[in-house]
Order: C-alpha cells, then structure tokens, then sequence
C-alpha cells in the first residue's frame, strides 16, 4: 500500500518506478479515483479505467491545447493538441491516409521488411527482438515513408526516444535534441517542397492536402510528423514485444492464433491492453469542477492513467494476466472519444505481421526462464531488449 507521500509524489518519468507500476496503480485505485502529485509543477491523475476514459473524451471539461505531454513538449503537435470541432476537421484531413485499406496497402511491404529482418539473424540461434526485429520495423517502415535517408535513420529515432522516455533527465542533451529534431524535419519538409517530383508517400499527402480550404504550410507538417513519430515509434514496437514475451512463455496460445481459433485483432487488443505502450496521456482542467468525487482546479494539469485504467479490475476481470481470448476491446491503449489514435489500423497491421513471421519462421523460440524485461519511463513505456534464442535455419540464399 503506498503511503500518501508515495501518492503525492508520483513521477511518471520515474525509471524505478515505472518498471513495474501497476501495484501502484492498484493501490492508489482503491483509494481515490483520482490523486494529485507535487512533480512537475502538480498534476492530478485518475487511475481508474472510468476516470481515464472521461479525461480523454470530455474535452469541454479537460483541453488538449495545452498539449498531451507532462512536462509539455517543445512543440505543439497536431491534430492532438486541439480540441474539437477543429481537432474534428483536421483530423478529416489526415483520415484518408490512415483508413484501413490505405494500412492495408502497406501489408506487403510491412512482410518484405520483416522477413528480411529475420533473414539477418536465422542462422545464429539467438537475437534481441527488440532490437533487431520490432524496432528496426517502425524504422525501415515509418522512415522511409517521410523521406528519411537511411544514413540519418538511426540518429532520428534515438532523439525521439530521448524526448519520449528520457527528457526530464539530461537539460542540456534535451535542448540539443529539439534543436535537432526541429532543424532535421523543417529542412525535410522545405526540400520536398521545393522538390518538382511527386512522391507516393505520407510527406506528399501532407503537403499535397488542404485544410480549411489551404495547403497546409511547413509548420504545420512539421506538427503533424512529430505526433505520427512520437506515437508509431513506441506505441507499435511495445506491443509487439509484449505479444512476442507473452507468446514465447505460453507455448499454447501460438497454436490458438495459428489455428485460428484466436482472431489476430483480438488477441493484439489484449496485447495492447496488457502493454499499455502509453502508460498517461495529459490535458488541462478548463475550469473548477468536482470530478468522481475530487475537486480538480481549473488550469491543472491532469492525466489520463490509461497503463491504470487498462488494468481497471472492473472493467478487465484478472487484469494482471494476459488472456488472448478476452474481449479487450474497450482498452484505452489508442487513446479515447475524438483522439483516438489515428495511426491504430497501421500499428495492428505491423503488429500482427511482425508476431506471424515469428510464429511460423521462428516456432520453436524460447525466452530465458530467468529473463526480467527493463522498460523506459515518461509517457511511452517499452521494453528495452527482448533477448530470445531458437533453432537455427540456414538464411535463404546461403548455401549448405
């Protein structure tokens, strides 16, 4: 049981504390729907699936214009920084791209990436998922699709880790990193569109779009790429590696999915659920209200608990299991209401290609008996190395 002290100084961004918080969360649930904590200026923090779920979806009661991130981030990001009805339209501009068949389309080339992926480490027994298969994924995906050269590729996604997970750590890297983030994408966005060829991919949809009857300017794109790389970068790998440790301890639930006795969408909503990749989402009290019990101030900071609220016990009956056949539909792990995450159809697609490829290329992989995953802390919460071991098979194309 945590004392009050405990309560009221909880820090999302606190690595001892995020590695395993869900006890916390537990404890503080059967005291209060929502706590207040004295970090990062003060902010409140409902831990109930109930709470959270309202945090996130009432935004006459709770704006995003202050922004999602506690401490905020160093830009605005859209559309998630806005508040319906214009949060709506713009959102009506990036929708097409993000629709399920547009995810879809991608199927194939989500398979090249991850079968070549597997085909660098087949013949040696042994890899780091993490490492070397689900991250690498986002990457080789995500990257390319913005115009990202593939020499910068690695730099790019280490600083988006650090402002995720790391920020509140180190002043001076936190101002090299927005620095860079911020003069790398402006002069990406300036050089395509400058650029008199037409490219098929998420960068020329943006520049190529209009909202509110205009293109939208660099700015603005520039807003857009940090939400779709903020969010795809963890969200997507952390419940990847979350499905593949659940699967490689439970030998049984492999023959489930395989057999397709198990959907694949619902056991990758339990893997959501069960991860919680993003563990709080903010908003800004718009004015004193009591809420759930608890008088909140208006102008406060306050977050959506969706890692609490995804093992709610009244909404998810044994939460601290992972039950690929349970209806977990009503998770929080893509967000709620009028934000739910734009990017959800893609993250499904690339889960469960990623987790098939395994299944059947890998069958036989193991994790360590005494292996004890080590997750980031802030918003996103993610493995960071998934080590594994299996039967070798020659790589295709070898010989012998």
């Amino acid at each position: 049981m945590p004392s009050s002290d405990d309560i009221a100084n909880f820090d999302h961004h606190d690595p001892g504390r995020m590695q395993q918080p869900f006890d916390f969360y537990a404890s503080v649930r059967s005291q209060c729907p929502v706590a207040h904590s004295a970090q990062h200026g003060g902010f409140y923090y409902a831990v109930g699936h109930e709470g959270a779920k309202k945090v996130l979806s009432e935004f006459t009661l709770f704006t995003s214009t202050e922004g999602v991130a506690l401490p905020a981030m160093p830009s605005r990001m859209l559309p998630v920084d806005l508040d319906p009805p214009r949060q709506t339209r713009f959102r009506k501009t990036l929708n097409r791209f993000f629709a399920i068949e547009a995810a879809e389309k991608y199927r194939g080339q989500v398979q090249t990436i991850v079968d070549g992926l597997i085909d660098r480490f087949i013949a040696r027994g042994r890899a780091d998922f993490a490492a070397e298969l689900t991250r690498p994924t986002i990457t080789l995906f995500l990257l390319p699709l913005i115009g990202v050269p593939e020499q910068d590729r690695e730099r790019l996604t280490e600083e988006f880790d650090f402002l995720s997970n790391e920020r509140t750590s180190d002043p001076d890297r936190y101002d090299r990193t927005v620095a860079y983030i911020s003069t790398y994408l402006m002069a990406l966005i300036a050089k395509r569109r400058a650029s008199p060829d037409s490219h098929d991919d998420y960068i020329q949809y943006l520049l190529d779009e209009e909202f509110e009857g205009r293109l939208l300017n660099d700015q603005e794109i520039f807003e857009v790429l940090l939400v779709s790389l903020f969010g795809a970068l963890d969200t997507t790998h952390a419940a990847s590696n979350t499905g593949l440790l659940h699967l490689g301890r439970n030998p049984s639930d492999k023959e489930l999915l395989l057999s397709g006795e198990i959907p694949w969408l619902a056991a990758i909503d339990e893997f959501v659920r069960y991860a919680s990749p993003i563990q709080f989402l903010r908003r800004t009290v718009k004015t004193d209200v009591e809420f759930l019990g608890v008088q909140l101030e208006a102008g406060a900071p306050i977050l959506a608990g969706i890692g609490a609220g995804n093992r709610d016990p009244q909404v998810f009956p044994r939460p601290e299991e992972c039950i690929i056949s349970r209806d977990a539909s009503a998770h929080l792990g893509f967000g709620a209401g009028a934000h739910i995450c734009l990017g959800r159809n893609f993250a499904r697609v690339i889960i469960e290609t990623v987790l098939r490829a395994v299944l059947t290329r890998l069958p036989d992989y193991r994790i360590a008996e005494n292996f004890e995953p080590v997750f980031t802390s802030g918003e996103g919460r993610r493995m960071r190395s998934l080590p594994v071991a299996f039967t070798p098979q020659p790589a295709p194309g070898s010989e012998g």
